[in-house]
């Protein structure tokens, strides 16, 4: 992406959203023993970026993210591993969409 205009800023939070949304779907949307396909499919123009996850993982439902995760910013040894994701998600990209149709889920995300 890096030859085709975008600016290195943006590529790192575009990185940042599909790596936590790729770590759902793996870890929230495949059983342990069955294994899932995952279709990426990325546009880029000259003001925004689509990325499009479709997987064949269990129906998912993002949750409500309406604040910061709450942590105690002093205790650095006992920060929680997970439950920022969907909060990153939804800081970073302009928008998102999550789709299911035909047993796949299907989630765009923007960035402007």
């Amino acid at each position: 992406m890096v030859g085709i205009g975008v600016p290195q800023n943006k590529i790192t939070n575009i990185q940042i959203v599909v790596a936590e949304a790729l770590n759902n779907i793996i870890e929230h949307g495949f059983s342990i023993e069955n294994f899932g396909t995952i279709d990426i499919q990325i546009e880029v123009d000259d003001d925004s970026t689509v990325v499009e996850l479709m997987d064949n993982g269990k129906k998912f439902t993002p949750p409500n993210i309406s604040k910061t995760p709450l942590i105690d910013s002093t205790d650095f040894e006992n920060l929680p591993e997970g439950g920022f994701g969907w909060f990153l998600i939804t800081e970073i990209t302009s928008s998102f969409e999550l789709q299911r149709h035909l047993n796949m889920n299907k989630l765009i995300l923007r960035f402007r």
